[in-house]
């Protein structure tokens, strides 16, 4: 977003001129605290969405089924900032202000639960080409997802018992964003997720 990277720009700026800071590090700091801007702003802007138009819970569990899973998840990554907010924006509007309309009954929820959060944790992590996570990193991250997913599951199973339908809903179709991400970015990123078959076609059209 163009407003934290101006405020990270700004943060940094003053740090360095106080000497609280390396300035030799000034990129890394900025790197750091406009990513961090960035999530606080889009948090805290979907919320205040979400309470003036009376979306308060389905936000909260929005950001709850979402967020957390797509960092450790990991998928494809907008190639401009602006375009990142559109997508990340209309996502939420249509997830949320759509969605709770879809009749769905926590049977048809549960019986589409399982198998998308196997294949989440399947897909995960995908490698970015600036952020190649190592094996054992990696083993770490799918556990990681699986133990969240199972507590996403937990909250389900409470809300089908006090029959909130309308936010499994929600749940579900954060998950499938998720999903949908990850296999867009393994097919992006293709060199970095499939390094054996990318090394091998590679050497295929060397030969030709």
């Amino acid at each position: 977003m163009i407003i934290s990277k101006k405020a990270s720009e700004s943060l940094v700026s003053c740090l360095c001129h106080a000497d609280a800071i390396d300035s030799s590090y000034a990129a890394a700091y900025q790197f750091t605290l406009e990513q961090l801007f960035d999530i606080l702003i889009f948090h805290m802007s979907i919320l205040i969405i979400g309470l003036l138009f009376h979306r308060l819970s389905y936000t909260c569990v929005y950001i709850l089924a979402l967020t957390p899973t797509k960092m450790m998840a990991g998928g494809a990554h907008a190639k401009t900032r602006g375009l990142c907010s559109l997508i990340s924006y209309s996502l939420f509007l249509m997830i949320v202000f759509l969605c709770p309309i879809i009749p769905i009954s926590t049977t048809v929820f549960f019986l589409l639960l399982i198998p998308i959060t196997f294949l989440i944790v399947a897909f995960a992590p995908v490698n970015h080409p600036n952020k190649i996570i190592d094996p054992h990193q990696g083993k770490k991250r799918k556990r990681h997802i699986l133990i969240y997913l199972s507590g996403i599951t937990i909250i389900g199973v409470g809300l089908a018992i006090t029959g909130r339908c309308d936010l499994l809903v929600v749940i579900l179709f954060c998950l499938i964003t998720v999903l949908i991400n990850q296999a867009i970015g393994r097919i992006l990123y293709r060199e970095v997720n499939y390094p054996l078959f990318s090394h091998k076609n590679t050497k295929q059209r060397n030969t030709q």
